[in-house]
């Protein structure tokens, strides 16, 4: 029997069972994504000596390591262990429902923490033939020796703090209103740069307040730092990234040991405290700890909080300011960081979709320093997950309108049903993109299509690719040129096409979550094989594609937005 997909074969009260691991985590997706995030709100709260583990990362000016870590966070991409955990809980859950005494594993392993905890639970596992990798790594070893691993990042530290942040492109101006974009996602003409994401908010807010940009760098293909930038933008825009003087960069360094040597020996002090399932999670993870209090996200953190506390505990009063909210590190320096020096209400605002394993999104604990003030979405999809788990942080969810995508009202498309150009939207993973473009080049699209791919934003990867022309056109010049769209994986870009209805095909990566922003709306048009894409183009000649022309509050005098601002 071939195993096209992740797999288990149970053993069971003389019985044999296959279950197909995807698609088991995906039938029981709410079940066990709330044990996952129980998980983080349990750790968190453990106790050791008397105290909460979360206030043994409180550091000074009420800012906190653990809700800046990668274990707060729960971001897929950055962190690849979150999918191995609901592995695990599903396999657990399996093991109890069936009464399980022997599971053989298909298509993928797992690890030695794994492993253990099944044997002392009376469960063997085994995997298929050829199955388990159990080749030596250098480097994976080199990780493991702590001292190494700090004086690594010990070096990471002086290099960006000294050379890649050496100039200070920050300017502070007299305002009131405060907008944080990324400097991402717009379009450069001359002398003329539009931001997406913010779209024309800053012409209405302007009627009523003194507004102020401050950009967050953001590498690309042409800037991989901010002392790449053409001189234009260092001259005539603010980027807070570089905002530290040279005492901030000694003590980030002081810290930086400190700090290390503190959470590697409290690490251990964990381990020991917790039970057996949620030890066996936490070595999953194990990485993400080091990272966050000890590697390159310990960096960054110090260098956010000392950015944040340099600019808002000097700058003007601000009556309001408002952000992209992806939960990022970044967020809770600037969220803590303004409510220790009284300004107004701080805002986080969800500019595109909010996909249902998009775990970044989802919290369970009720702490709400680090949170803003004010929740503005842009989805009614997303208020509906967003809107319980603020309830508990007693956090106000308004409805506002999508200033990203707000601009579909007004366009209008003459569909060409002559043309054969096909856009593959990339996805964040580059593995997802060369496993598409694997499978359209194979499949049976005709000839005579000319396939574009258009690579994410924050994708820095150099594509060399066979028959497949790279675009770096917008959105928009595809909605009437395009008979065929091809999603990667979780680019909220899709939507724009489904807007309007047009025919688009989602990879649904069988070796991970399905991670699109149509997970639980049950969009049919999807692929994760050869056969099935091909079958999605002899079913879709005869079907009509839904148009999701109302998943976005939209209106073109951005009402919702006029009404809470009194403008």
């Amino acid at each position: 029997m071939d195993h096209l997909y992740p797999e288990i074969q149970i053993h069971y009260n003389n019985k044999k069972k296959n279950i197909n691991i995807k698609e088991y985590i995906e039938i029981n997706s709410n079940l066990l994504k709330k044990e996952y995030l129980d998980f983080c709100y349990r750790i968190e709260n453990i106790k050791l000596d008397k105290i909460n583990l979360y206030n043994y990362f409180s550091i000074e000016k009420n800012h906190n390591l653990w809700e800046m870590s990668l274990i707060k966070e729960k971001s897929n991409f950055k962190s690849n262990k979150i999918y191995d955990v609901i592995i695990f809980l599903a396999i657990k859950k399996i093991t109890i429902d069936y009464k399980v005494d022997k599971i053989i594993l298909y298509n993928f392993v797992v690890g030695n923490e794994v492993l253990k905890f099944f044997k002392n639970h009376n469960v063997e596992l085994v995997f298929s033939t050829n199955n388990y990798n159990k080749s030596f790594k250098f480097r994976s070893v080199l990780k493991n020796i702590f001292l190494f691993y700090f004086f690594y990042h010990l070096f990471v530290l002086i290099k960006k703090i000294f050379i890649e942040l050496k100039y200070n492109f920050f300017k502070d101006s007299n305002s009131n209103f405060l907008i944080f974009p990324y400097f991402a996602h717009f379009n450069h003409k001359k002398n003329y740069v539009n931001f997406n994401q913010f779209g024309k908010l800053g012409e209405i807010i302007k009627k009523k307040f003194i507004i102020d940009y401050q950009y967050l760098f953001v590498p690309s293909h042409n800037n991989k730092t901010l002392s790449d930038l053409p001189s234009f933008f260092k001259n005539n825009y603010s980027f807070l990234n570089g905002n530290i003087n040279f005492i901030n960069k000694i003590v980030m360094m002081r810290n930086f040991c400190n700090y290390s040597f503190k959470f590697f020996f409290l690490k251990k002090k964990i381990i020991s405290n917790l039970n057996k399932i949620d030890n066996c999670i936490f070595n999953i993870i194990s990485n993400d700890y080091d990272a966050s209090f000890c590697g390159y996200i310990l960096i960054e953190n110090l260098i956010w909080i000392n950015v944040f506390e340099n600019y808002l505990s000097k700058t003007s009063k601000k009556k309001y300011g408002i952000f992209l909210l992806e939960n990022q590190a970044w967020e809770k320096a600037l969220i803590t960081a303004w409510k220790n020096y009284g300004h107004g209400d701080i805002i986080g605002y969800t500019p595109t979709s909010v996909n249902y394993w998009h775990m970044y999104n989802f919290d369970n604990s009720n702490k709400n320093y680090s949170s803003p003030t004010k929740i503005f979405i842009s989805s009614n999809e997303g208020y509906k997950l967003l809107k319980s788990q603020y309830d508990k942080k007693k956090i106000k969810i308004h409805k506002t309108e999508s200033l990203w995508f707000n601009y579909l009202i007004e366009k209008k498309i003459t569909p060409n049903k002559n043309n054969n150009l096909v856009l593959i939207l990339g996805d964040y993973d580059p593995t997802n993109n060369y496993k598409v473009f694997d499978i359209v080049s194979n499949s049976n699209l005709s000839k005579k299509n000319r396939i574009l791919f258009k690579a994410h934003p924050h994708d820095l990867t150099k594509y060399n690719l066979d028959n497949i022309d790279q675009t770096k056109e917008s959105n928009d010049y595809f909605f009437d040129k395009a008979s065929l769209i091809i999603s990667s994986g979780s680019t909220a870009a899709i939507l724009e096409y489904l807007y309007f209805g047009k025919k688009t095909f989602i990879y649904d990566n069988p070796f991970n979550f399905d991670m699109s922003p149509v997970k639980h709306l049950k969009y049919k048009f999807r692929f994760r094989t050869l056969e099935e894409f091909n079958n999605l183009l002899k079913i879709s000649k005869k079907s009509v594609i839904k148009k999701y022309n109302n998943y976005y509050f939209l209106n073109k005098n951005l009402q919702k937005w006029r009404e809470f601002f009194y403008i």
